[in-house]
């Protein structure tokens, strides 16, 4: 971080996540300052999610302080949710955790704010503590549970369900997927077929049911059967029937959706919905900038790039991109 930075300009990412943090981590000290939208005060290592939900005691440690970056990159945190974006007067409107709002103002801005995923994929809350306490809450009722249902064959599904039938051999784990074959989605390119038939077979040797082509209902929070609590609209605990949309009948104890909900892309809708498609994902171009604003870009899921959206597509392919192409447009202005 020493020396003086290249260029003068206020570079404000929007989104704390993987991608995110990636953006902050490159352009440090290259930049004359980074600020950071978020309304969370700790990263969730989402990745590790699988493991929290099937071992107790091992959720704390998912949560990152967001200190840390702040102590080694200088970056600003500003905790609180983006509300709009005005590329002409180019400013940030937030909505703080505590209350208010404000404006950031920036030179360029870097749209990072990832999927709306349900727990526990993402956060419940804003809040590392409440997080924490309910991933340690799952936990327990997998461990107690005799069956578990787990809904989306995607990365996070497959990881998910996978990893409760090794910690938990003796326990009945069923994996749903909509689409004909696992890591498969209408959404985003299908991985190799040879690698969605390791996958499968894997599942199928430690013993998880895996029911393709269906779907599960996703039960209302308002309108539980008796003795099952929601936490959020992704975990239910508690033993209920449950008909899969192919006839099947399973009485699980833990339901778990990994399911995709959209991109968190709402915010941009006043002045950039012309730069969503259909879908909410941001229009791209091969730079990584957002059609018709050059000083904006935008990384990781939220993007209209066909692709799996994974932490690690967006380290290795988007933030380089991004973050080389700013500061080249950055020392050009300068």
């Amino acid at each position: 971080m020493g020396g003086t930075p290249s260029v003068p300009d206020r570079v404000v990412v929007v989104g704390g996540g993987y991608a995110g943090v990636e953006v902050i981590r490159a352009r440090a000290g290259k930049v004359g300052s980074i600020t950071f939208i978020e309304q969370r005060d700790r990263l969730y290592h989402a990745i590790g999610a699988p493991r929290a939900v099937s071992t107790p005691g091992t959720a704390a440690g998912l949560f990152i302080p967001y200190t840390r970056l702040a102590a080694k990159t200088g970056a600003r945190h500003v905790r609180g949710a983006a509300r709009n974006v005005d590329p002409i007067r180019q400013v940030v409107s937030v909505a703080l955790v505590e209350g208010g709002e404000t404006e950031v103002p920036y030179d360029y801005l870097v749209l990072a704010t990832g999927s709306a995923l349900a727990a526990p994929v993402r956060p419940l809350s804003t809040s590392s503590g409440t997080d924490i306490a309910a991933l340690e809450a799952v936990a327990s009722a997998v461990a107690a549970a005799r069956t578990v249902l787990v809904v989306g064959g995607g990365p996070s599904g497959v990881e998910v369900a996978g990893d409760i039938k090794a910690v938990h051999p003796g326990k009945a784990v069923h994996l749903v997927h909509s689409e004909p074959a696992l890591l498969s989605s209408r959404a985003v390119a299908a991985m190799p077929a040879d690698f969605q038939a390791r996958i499968a077979a894997t599942l199928a040797k430690v013993g998880v049911t895996v029911h393709l082509g269906s779907r599960v209902p996703r039960p209302a929070p308002t309108a539980l059967p008796a003795g099952v609590t929601a936490l959020g609209t992704g975990v239910f605990l508690g033993e209920q029937s449950i008909k899969l949309t192919d006839g099947t009948t399973l009485t699980p104890d833990v339901v778990l959706f990994t399911t995709g909900g959209g991109v968190n892309t709402g915010y941009l809708a006043a002045h950039l919905g012309a730069a969503l498609d259909a879908n909410g994902h941001v229009r791209m171009l091969p730079t990584l900038q957002v059609e018709g604003h050059a000083n904006i870009f935008a990384v990781g899921d939220i993007t209209d790039f066909a692709e799996s959206k994974t932490a690690f597509i967006a380290k290795t392919k988007h933030v380089p991109i991004a973050t080389a192409n700013l500061l080249a447009l950055a020392r050009a202005k300068a």
